[in-house]
């Protein structure tokens, strides 16, 4: 049974960047993401969005983290990252 049809809210997590993740970036790997975030955002699959990407990018590199966020190796956050992901969930909507 569907989600909605049992009462259930559905919500939805945009992919965040990975550009200086040497492992896990390429311009096509750059050019899925876009995508995937682009249907996340506009598709109608979900009730709520958390847009985790526009929290936490570099806005001179989107496809970037922002250096304070950047634990280090392109992917995964400082405290201070997630933190910033922390702040930006509206919990009333969760």
């Amino acid at each position: 049974m569907r989600p909605r049809a049992r009462g259930l809210t559905v919500i939805g997590a945009t992919i965040m960047p990975i550009k200086r993740a040497d492992l896990a970036y390429s311009d096509r790997a750059e050019a899925v993401r876009g995508q995937v975030n682009a249907w996340i955002r506009y598709g109608r699959g979900y009730d709520h969005i958390l847009d985790f990407d526009r929290v936490v990018r570099d806005p001179v590199d989107p496809a970037a983290l922002l250096a304070a966020y950047d634990s280090g190796d392109g992917i995964h956050l400082t405290d201070a990252g997630y933190d910033a992901l922390a702040s930006a969930v509206d919990l009333p909507t969760l």
